[in-house]
């Protein structure tokens, strides 16, 4: 059966959107580095009896994140275009069984459409995990400024996706049941 590249393009592009909005919630709370509280703020003898500055997120930070969230699929969509390149010998993975199966040329292009819709998951992953980073890079800087924010939550998150995205990976790459 051949995979469903539709449905690998719509996790993907809304993957991608939830990283944009996450992106444009961390631009709503960045601030130009000359509006930063000065040092002398932190420095003087009364400053344990004012309360801190609200925190914010410098641009650096939100144009890193930026490059990360799309870089990263953008990376993998390259290498979803390559793919139809990639020599015959280099689909033989798993055991025996499994390189004889897919180095045949008559498996190849189920072969290619299995990595092709890996990548296009694996980009959806990075965009959402790159979007949980960023929302709570927000929330730790701009809302609890100098607390930890529920970071647990968030490594969870991030290791749920990771793991997902590892189980279609192992998934994708098992034989069709007839060749068991």
């Amino acid at each position: 059966m051949k995979p469903n590249a539709f449905l690998g393009w719509l996790c993907l592009v809304a993957s991608l959107l939830v990283f944009a909005g996450s992106l444009t919630y961390a631009a709503r709370h960045c601030q130009p580095a000359d509006k930063a509280a000065p040092q002398e703020f932190f420095l003087s003898e009364d400053a344990a009896a004012r309360p801190a500055p609200q925190g914010n997120i410098s641009e650096k930070s939100l144009v890193f994140l930026g490059a990360l969230g799309f870089g990263l699929p953008l990376l993998m969509l390259g290498a979803y275009a390559l793919s139809p390149k990639v020599p015959a010998r280099c689909l033989a993975w798993g055991g025996t069984k499994a390189k004889a199966y897919w180095s045949a040329p008559e498996n190849r292009p189920l072969g290619l459409a299995k990595i092709r819709q890996t990548l296009l998951y694996s980009a959806a992953f990075c965009a959402l995990i790159c979007a949980n980073t960023t929302y709570w890079l927000v929330e730790a800087t701009v809302f609890q400024p100098g607390a930890t924010p529920p970071a647990l939550w968030s490594v969870g998150l991030n290791t749920i996706l990771s793991l997902l995205l590892l189980l279609l990976a192992l998934h994708t790459l098992r034989l069709p049941r007839e060749n068991k």
